[in-house]
């Protein structure tokens, strides 16, 4: 028995170690056996503890991601976790109104995989209960593996045209799931406790001449930037219990859309976007202090 769990213990660490830099899932928590929801998970397992967070209708509407805590049994792989708490949300805000997840279910591990299955209840911050359903998560890496795999045999094809093999790009697409944008006219809405904001802003891609203007409760902090590779830096005292933070396109740069990278950090608690906007499109986010 101890032999085992020694083995057991060993596999597991190495996941840890992956986890640091974020062991990420992606799939689906199921609804009524027919509604499908997109949820990512990223995960750090250490001692039996769980910690990271989650994104629920990651590019939807209601997209929230949510702090989450648990334990993990190293003998029954059993995993249990649940969302203690919203770092943002682009639904409406009503405090009471969040439906936070409690999971209970297998962490299944192989050499080739690993993927967490099982059900989950949730509630609302008040304690009623809201949502019920399944889980279905898979290993981003082994994903991508697949997408890379795809992408070759579409190239390979002999039947399938030039035209959509340009087109055709799996792990583009892939890796555009795991990029929250920010979209004209969305409100975002942010929670911390801290007395201040950083704001970071750059370009990630090829910096084309991308132009923002950014106001802080209709001042503006930062004229006309024109976003380079490197990070600019922004600090933001939290004078208000309510913020607001406008983000305007002047300009598109050389290439289509204004694709500029923003990271808001407050503490232990982070939102990184990247815009995905035309030249005067804006959009708006809200930080609330707890």
């Amino acid at each position: 028995m101890e032999k085992k769990k020694l083995v057991l213990m060993l596999i597991l660490s190495s996941i840890v170690g992956y986890a640091q830099s974020d062991t990420s899932f992606m799939g689906f928590i199921k609804l009524n056996d027919t509604i499908l929801i997109p949820y990512n998970v990223s995960l750090h397992i250490g001692s039996g503890v769980v910690s990271g967070y989650s994104v629920t209708d990651m590019h939807g509407k209601h997209e929230t991601k949510s702090i989450i805590e648990g334990v993990f049994d190293y003998d029954s792989k059993q995993i249990n976790f649940k969302e203690t708490g919203i770092v943002y949300t682009k639904s409406p805000v009503t405090q009471m109104d969040f439906c936070h997840i409690n999971f209970k279910g297998k962490y299944k591990i192989n050499k080739k995989k690993k993927h967490l299955e099982g059900k989950f209840t949730s509630v609302f911050s008040d304690g009623v209960s809201c949502l019920s359903g399944d889980m279905f998560l898979k290993e981003s890496s082994i994903l991508k593996k697949r997408a890379v795999k795809m992408d070759k045999k579409i190239q390979r094809s002999r039947i399938i045209s030039k035209e959509h093999k340009q087109k055709a790009k799996p792990i583009a697409f892939l890796d555009s799931l795991r990029t929250n944008y920010l979209n004209p006219n969305e409100n975002l809405s942010m929670f911390c406790k801290s007395e201040k904001l950083e704001i970071y802003i750059w370009d990630d891609g090829k910096v084309d001449g991308d132009v923002l203007t950014i106001k802080v409760n209709d001042k503006i902090v930062l004229r006309k930037y024109i976003v380079k590779k490197e990070k600019k830096y922004i600090e933001i005292l939290l004078i208000k219990d309510k913020t607001k933070i406008e983000i305007e396109a002047i300009s598109e740069g050389v290439i289509n859309f204004n694709t500029s990278m923003i990271e808001i950090v407050s503490g232990d608690y982070n939102v990184k976007v990247k815009t995905n906007f035309k030249k005067n499109d804006k959009a708006i986010v809200w930080v609330y202090k707890k």
